[in-house]
């Protein structure tokens, strides 16, 4: 008798699996980045849109104005248009979530002259 180890064979892998689960992987990549550019700026559109709402429920016009042509007045013929974060009123910096990172007033001819007020990327703009 020939008493020879039987050859031990390894277990045959299930490329199926691997390669359905490397497509699944890729396609996700391939739908969830580019949803990324398309859902983002919808996001920030619907929150500048809700900020908005917001301003119209909770600001009264003619307090704005009013504030806004002060400023106006403040910053006219200076080389600093900058309005400080501490003039902004409580009724704008509470609008959205984070405060405004820039307030400017510009001067010019009386159609021409408005303050400006920054969030991020969002510009909003108070003109006369």
């Amino acid at each position: 008798m020939n008493e020879t180890a039987p050859a031990t064979r390894r277990p045959k892998r299930d490329t199926k699996n691997l390669v359905g689960l490397v497509l699944a992987v890729l396609m996700g990549v391939c739908l969830v980045y580019p949803a990324c550019f398309i859902l983002a700026p919808l996001a920030a559109i619907y929150h500048a849109d809700e900020g908005f709402k917001r301003a119209r429920r909770t600001i009264n016009p003619e307090e704005l104005r009013s504030w806004a042509l002060q400023e106006i007045k403040k910053h006219a013929g200076t080389n600093d248009p900058d309005i400080q974060a501490s003039e902004i009123p409580d009724y704008i910096q509470k609008l959205y979530s984070g405060r405004p990172e820039d307030a400017l007033a510009l001067s010019g001819a009386p159609e021409q002259s408005r303050v400006v007020i920054l969030w991020g990327e969002w510009l909003f703009s108070l003109g006369s």
